[in-house]
């Protein structure tokens, strides 16, 4: 299957193959895949509510050959 992911700005549509977290010391914590900013959030846990979302289409949609997932605001 392959997963699209739209970017928080809406400006990026990327094809990925794996998706991270990365926490700043004392600030936001950032979805990335590769070099590619996906978005943005305040708290890590945020984020892992985020990847949660993702993770759980991959599952739900194993069976189509596409997704696309759109990148929340907050």
């Amino acid at each position: 299957m392959e997963l699209w992911i739209r970017s928080q700005d809406r400006i990026k549509l990327i094809k990925v193959d794996e998706v991270k977290i990365e926490t700043v010391k004392g600030g936001n914590t950032f979805i990335y895949s590769h070099a590619n900013d996906l978005g943005t959030y305040t708290t890590k846990e945020r984020a892992l509510e985020v990847l949660d979302e993702i993770q759980n289409i991959l599952i739900d949609y194993s069976k189509m050959s596409r997704v696309v997932y759109q990148m929340p605001e907050e």
